[in-house]
C-alpha cells in the first residue's frame, strides 16, 4: 500500500514540475513575444469595455464575451496589459497538465498517467499566444474531471457545476457553440437506443441548455443577439 502511495506522490510531483516548467517558459515568453496580432485582438475588447463601451454593440468581440469578463475580474488583482494576458493564458495552460493527469488517472495507474502527461507536455510545452482557446480548453479539462469522477455518485450539485463549466467553454469562445449544435442530434439519436444508460449525461446537457437558453435570452432582451451571433 505504501509503495502505491509513494508512486502516486512521485507521479504527481513529476507532473507538478512539468506544469511549473511550462508556466516558467510561458511567463518568460510573455515578456518577449512579438505576436502583436493575437495579443491585441484579445486585449482591445477588454480595454474598450473598461472604458465604458458595451460589448456586442459598441465593441465587436471576436472570440467570446467571457474572456472579456474574465480579464475584468482578474483586473481587480493584477493590471491587465499585453504582457499579463499572456501570463494569464499560460497559467491556464500550465494547470491543464495537472488536470490531464487526473483525467488519465481515472482510467490508468499513476505511472502511465504521468507518462501520458509527459507526452502531452512534449507535444505542446507552453502557450505561445494569448487565446480564449486556452481558457476554453482549461474549462473542458475541468468538465471531464467532474464528469468522470462524479459518474459513480451522480451528485446533483456536481451535475449542475459540470453543466455550468460546459457553458463556460462557449462563454469564453463562442464559436464552440457550433460544436454543441452538431453534437445535439447525435445525443438525440443515441437516446433512441440507450436512454437508460444516458440519464447522467442527459441531466448534464439539460441544465447546460437551460443555462445557454437563459444566456441567449439576455442577449435577445438587450437587443444584441444578432450582433453576438455574427461573432460565431
Amino acid at each position: 500500500m505504501k509503495k502505491f502511495l509513494l508512486k502516486d506522490q512521485i507521479s504527481i510531483f513529476i507532473v507538478f514540475l512539468l506544469s511549473l516548467s511550462s508556466f516558467y517558459f510561458g511567463y518568460t515568453y510573455s515578456y518577449f513575444n512579438t505576436d502583436i496580432y493575437h495579443y491585441s485582438h484579445n486585449l482591445e475588447p477588454f480595454l474598450d469595455f473598461k472604458n465604458g463601451y458595451k460589448l456586442n454593440k459598441d465593441v465587436f468581440v471576436l472570440y467570446g464575451n467571457g474572456q472579456v469578463y474574465l480579464y475584468n475580474l482578474i483586473n481587480n488583482i493584477i493590471d491587465i496589459n499585453i504582457v499579463s494576458i499572456g501570463i494569464i493564458s499560460q497559467f491556464f495552460f500550465s494547470v491543464k497538465f495537472i488536470l490531464f493527469f487526473f483525467i488519465i488517472r481515472y482510467f490508468l495507474n499513476s505511472y502511465f498517467s504521468a507518462i501520458a502527461t509527459f507526452f502531452y507536455y512534449i507535444l505542446y510545452t507552453f502557450a505561445q499566444t494569448a487565446s480564449p482557446d486556452i481558457s476554453a480548453s482549461f474549462f473542458l479539462h475541468i468538465f471531464f474531471i467532474i464528469y468522470l469522477y462524479n459518474s459513480k455518485f451522480k451528485n446533483i450539485y456536481f451535475i449542475l457545476i459540470s453543466s455550468l463549466v460546459l457553458f463556460l467553454i462557449i462563454f469564453v469562445r463562442n464559436t464552440y457553440l457550433l460544436n454543441f449544435f452538431i453534437f445535439l442530434p447525435i445525443l438525440l439519436i443515441l437516446n433512441l437506443f440507450f436512454r437508460d444508460n444516458l440519464k447522467y449525461e442527459n441531466k448534464i446537457f439539460f441544465y447546460f441548455f437551460l443555462i445557454l437558453t437563459f444566456y441567449l435570452f439576455v442577449h435577445f432582451k438587450n437587443d444584441n443577439i444578432f450582433q453576438w451571433l455574427t461573432n460565431l
